[in-house]
């Protein structure tokens, strides 16, 4: 559990929040803050849709993922079909992240 968070889970109000809280007193408003994490997820949702892959250092990568259409099997009725393909969002995370999660679990 994070020492941010007051559960396993933290929304995206607490995630301000304990960015405020990290910030300190750098005079960063709770509504600007807000705003700023808006724009930041919107610039990413955006940049992905379009193709591009986003890269933070340290943090991770949002790409798209391509899955080509495929022959499979109705589970209740055997029946052969095709399942069309598709593309979704994916977020690779850093290695440096990983491996701090990692090192946090084992400490643990």
């Amino acid at each position: 559990m994070s020492p941010l968070a007051d559960s396993n889970s933290m929304n995206k109000k607490e995630l301000i929040e304990a960015t405020l809280l990290r910030a300190g007193h750098s005079g960063l408003a709770k509504k600007d803050a807000e705003a700023l994490l808006n724009t930041l997820i919107d610039v990413i949702k955006e940049c992905v849709a379009g193709g591009d892959e986003v890269t933070l250092k340290d943090f991770g990568t949002f790409t798209l993922v391509h899955h080509r259409e495929r022959r499979g099997f109705n589970p209740v009725t055997g029946e052969e079909m095709l399942i069309s393909g598709r593309t979704f969002p994916k977020f690779r995370p850093g290695k440096g992240w990983v491996s701090m999660v990692g090192e946090e679990r084992s400490v643990s």
